[in-house]
């Protein structure tokens, strides 16, 4: 139902089966985050409205080792990379100091929730090691 979602797949589909596919979810990073992101917009000050959405947030220094666990890994096809716990917005904005905004009811072609299964990476050896509402 999204155009987004749509094409990972289609890269996912014509990948070779020997390689590793990464569903990175909501990476984040403080002060280096795209400015179209959510995470930075709350950061800024600059987001307009906040969802009841449920996000995996995952800080960019957890993806790097979830690369670095997989680049020895024999591990081949698609792989989620998140923490595996989802965060609501709304909790994160009111974290940010942005709970005041309005909140948009209707999201078309978005997902209530989006949650990494981190079961694969885990029995790598990888766990998360920031958690976004300890770090804001």
């Amino acid at each position: 139902m999204n155009p987004y979602a749509i094409s990972k797949k289609v890269n996912e589909i014509q990948a070779p089966p020997d390689s590793v596919g990464m569903r990175f979810f909501n990476v984040y990073a403080p002060k280096v985050s795209r400015s179209d992101m959510l995470y930075r917009m709350l950061e800024t000050k600059t987001a307009t409205y906040l969802t009841r959405h449920k996000r995996d947030w995952i800080h960019v220094d957890d993806v790097v080792y979830a690369i670095a666990t997989l680049m020895p890994s024999t591990y081949t096809g698609v792989i989620d990379v998140g923490t595996g716990n989802p965060v609501a917005v709304i909790d994160l904005a009111m974290k940010m100091g942005m709970g005041h905004l309005p909140i948009k009811e209707e999201t078309p072609g978005e997902r209530d929730i989006t949650c990494a299964d981190t079961t694969e990476l885990r029995k790598l050896g990888w766990m998360p090691t920031i958690n976004i509402l300890d770090t804001v």
